[in-house]
């Protein structure tokens, strides 16, 4: 049973890190593009 329960929440927990993941790439993102474009300015 304890199987069983950790399965479900590694399912759960794997959705939360991705979608974390997620959001921290996109934050990336946004950061690359204004440093390039403060050297293409610069």
């Amino acid at each position: 049973i304890k199987v069983t329960k950790l399965s479900n929440l590694e399912e759960s927990y794997e959705t939360r890190v991705a979608e974390a993941r997620q959001l921290e790439l996109n934050e990336l993102r946004k950061e690359l593009a204004v440093w390039a474009l403060t050297l293409v300015i610069t």
